[in-house]
């Protein structure tokens, strides 16, 4: 059986795709591996990607999308490829160990991760949620997969580019699509499109093969791929270093990391963490207990 992997990224999550491919030639170095970019980063990020992975730009065959959306969508170029099973995961997620489970893909079906968002739509804000939810009542109101990683048989999708051109077409939420092109406050994703298109035939897999809301959720010890799904992301200044996903990065994300470096920054993580947990589950208790008071006082 041949696999493969996708990613995709431009110049900004280029650090993450560089760390996640490296942790996929460790740990599965017989698999193919591509990441689409932005036409016009193709060669910088050539560059910087090296032999990790073919470099290709991400262009979909799609007539109905503006050029500017490719690569929110550029994970469904997964289903073009000619390989037996191909697994897509994104540049913000690391493989801890390997995870050979994810290519094992039953006929007829696609391996993922159950999203921890409590609805499909959750994702979505303001006139795109209220457009979703209009198109897709029954999708709108129940739980999905989690996009950023997945695997499937491409001979199994090929109708699939074809049936996402079509919902673009469609009103209301179609449409909402091509307005984002020239407003991005709009907010799209493509997470509860996928969630429809694919509904149905997701077979799910433990938590251990997408950790993600890594701030609500503790890392399973036995993780096999971590994915940093919040701003700001683990190669970013911004990040904050005693947050428990930051070990993970320094450990499987820089090889440079050494014994002295993570343990330094398991202490920290140790001293800093609880205390910040034990803040928010303490401002959780009060939002609910003034929402009970606001409730019971109508």
């Amino acid at each position: 059986m041949t696999r493969g992997l996708v990613t995709c990224c431009d110049l900004r999550f280029a650090p993450g795709a560089e760390a996640l491919l490296r942790s996929v030639r460790k740990h599965h170095p017989d698999v193919r591996c591509c990441c689409y970019v932005p036409p016009e980063e193709l060669h910088e990020i050539s560059l910087r990607l090296g032999s990790l992975a073919e470099v290709q730009p991400c262009v979909l065959p799609i007539n109905a999308l503006p050029k500017t959306l490719h690569m929110l969508f550029g994970r469904i170029l997964a289903v073009t490829w000619k390989e037996d099973v191909v697994g897509y995961v994104d540049s913000d997620a690391l493989f801890c160990r390997p995870a050979p489970e994810l290519w094992d893909v039953q006929p007829g079906f696609l391996n993922a991760v159950e999203d921890e968002s409590q609805r499909i739509s959750d994702i979505l804000k303001g006139e795109a949620k209220q457009a979703f939810e209009a198109q897709f009542p029954d999708a709108g109101s129940s739980r999905g997969f989690n996009t950023g990683v997945f695997a499937l048989r491409p001979a199994e999708w090929q109708d699939l580019l074809q049936r996402l051109e079509a919902i673009l077409t469609v009103e209301p939420y179609g449409p909402v699509y091509i307005r984002a092109a020239q407003d991005p406050s709009i907010g799209l994703s493509d997470q509860p499109l996928l969630n429809v298109l694919m509904r149905g035939r997701v077979r799910y897999l433990p938590r251990i093969f997408n950790a993600h809301c890594l701030y609500d959720n503790p890392i399973p010890p036995d993780v096999r791929i971590v994915h940093f799904t919040s701003l700001p992301k683990p190669w970013m200044r911004s990040f904050r270093a005693h947050e428990p996903a930051y070990w993970y990065w320094l450990k499987y994300g820089l090889p440079e990391a050494g014994p002295l470096r993570l343990a330094l920054a398991a202490l920290w993580i140790a001293f800093v963490s609880p205390k910040r947990m034990l803040g928010r589950k303490w401002r959780k208790c009060i939002r609910r207990i003034r929402a009970s008071a606001a409730g019971n006082s109508v």
